[in-house]
């Protein structure tokens, strides 16, 4: 009886284990969506701002490239 009971507690029940695994495979795959999930939720959220902010982003570069040109013109440099 001994024998057969150290049989049973040795055995692994190949169900439970390929649930293990299962498992295992779904929080991986699902931790490596979520990092793809917060990428993609960034780079939306970036282009909603720059959608937003378009003229004021055109207006500051368009006014710090002339300014920009004035002083080389000038040979001014840096202020």
């Amino acid at each position: 009886m001994s024998t057969a009971k150290n049989k049973n507690e040795e055995e692994v029940d190949l169900g439970s284990l390929f649930v293990i695994i299962g498992k295992g495979f779904k929080n991986f795959f699902n931790f490596i969506g979520s990092i793809f999930k917060g990428i993609f939720h960034f780079l939306i959220i970036t282009l909603l701002f720059f959608k937003e902010h378009l003229l004021k982003i055109i207006v500051a570069g368009l006014l710090g490239f002339i300014f920009g040109a004035y002083l080389d013109y000038n040979k001014g440099g840096y202020l």
